[in-house]
């Protein structure tokens, strides 16, 4: 079992190694947009924490690989809870439907699926057995193996690169959490049309374009169960505020009133139903999220992604509101 569980480990501490160093390279830091995202309890959405997560993965590697008893049994409990945490994140994510992007990799962003689930609890046993059989780094480990040993070694590295590759192709089958068909449209910064979805608007239906018939409007997706919500949600009604009757302010939902009133209850716009439709159209990732619609049936701003691109958004317009000549009358 010691050659078995010193591939596991040098498994283990290669997955560390790369996700740790990955989160250090300035496009793969975590922000904490996404923490909140991922639903990491409030208490840990802080700087500190999105610091230290990366070096704790690297010095974890290290120890699966180089440290000696009893040094390496408190290391490898260490990564059992780890990978625990994600394992728990990522069941949250999936239990709340959100579609979210997980940071696992760094820049190597790719949407939480249950195949992302699937890869935690398999690292999470590869840990506990880890953390059960041996008492060694892997490095420390390999030299002290006997020829059948060796055999026990290549044969669990050859079945640990079989599942990886199994989940690999699991992951890139699931679909995105950005639709394929709308986010380029949506994403290279000119206007385009207004999907095509129906929201409940005061117990009725009607089109998203309608609702900005008479006066442009600021949509913002928020939902009850999202973390970064938080940050947003109470400015909606004073960015109402500030546009001055220009443009008008409303949020989208797919909760309902009660629950979303529960978890925002500073919100004090107009709120809407049918958040999914248009996410699912549109390709937009996760909330907070928020479109400016104009009234000549064209989304001319957005989508604007997280609580930090949301309020990008409402600053712009405010902006362009203040800078706009006042208009006179003949």
């Amino acid at each position: 079992m010691t050659a078995a569980a010193a591939a596991l480990a040098l498994t283990l501490a290669a997955v560390l190694l790369v996700s740790g160093t990955l989160k250090l390279l300035p496009a793969g830091r975590l922000s904490l947009d996404d923490l909140a995202a991922l639903g990491v309890p409030r208490v840990l959405r802080r700087p500190w924490f999105a610091a230290a997560l990366p070096a704790a993965e690297l010095l974890l590697g290290l120890a699966l690989l180089l440290a000696p008893a009893p040094l390496f049994t408190a290391a490898a409990a260490a990564t059992v809870l780890l990978t625990l945490a994600f394992t728990i994140v990522v069941a949250g994510v999936l239990r709340r439907g959100d579609r979210v992007d997980c940071s696992c990799f760094g820049m190597l962003r790719s949407p939480v699926t249950p195949a992302t689930a699937a890869r935690n609890v398999a690292l999470l046993l590869a840990a506990a057995v880890t953390a059960v059989t041996t008492r060694q780094g892997a490095v420390l480990t390999l030299p002290a193996l006997a020829p059948d040993g060796w055999t026990a070694f290549f044969a669990t590295t050859t079945a640990v690169l079989a599942v990886a590759a199994l989940l690999l192709r699991a992951a890139r089958r699931a679909p995105s959490a950005v639709h394929p068909a709308a986010a380029p449209a949506v994403r290279d910064g000119s206007a385009w049309p207004v999907p095509d979805v129906e929201v409940l608007a005061g117990g009725e239906l009607v089109l998203l374009a309608d609702l900005a018939r008479a006066k442009p409007l600021l949509i913002v997706l928020l939902s009850a169960e999202c973390h970064a919500c938080e940050r947003v949600a109470p400015q909606l009604g004073g960015w109402r505020e500030t546009f001055g009757g220009a443009v008008e302010v409303a949020a989208l939902s797919s909760d309902d009133a009660s629950a979303l009133a529960a978890a925002h209850p500073l919100l004090d716009v107009p709120v809407h139903r049918g958040a999914r439709a248009l996410m699912t159209v549109a390709g937009i990732p996760g909330y907070p999220s928020a479109l400016l619609v104009g009234t000549d049936g064209l989304v001319a701003g957005g989508p604007a992604v997280g609580s930090a691109e949301v309020e990008a958004l409402a600053a712009t317009i405010a902006e362009v509101l203040t800078a706009a000549p006042p208009v006179t009358s003949r």
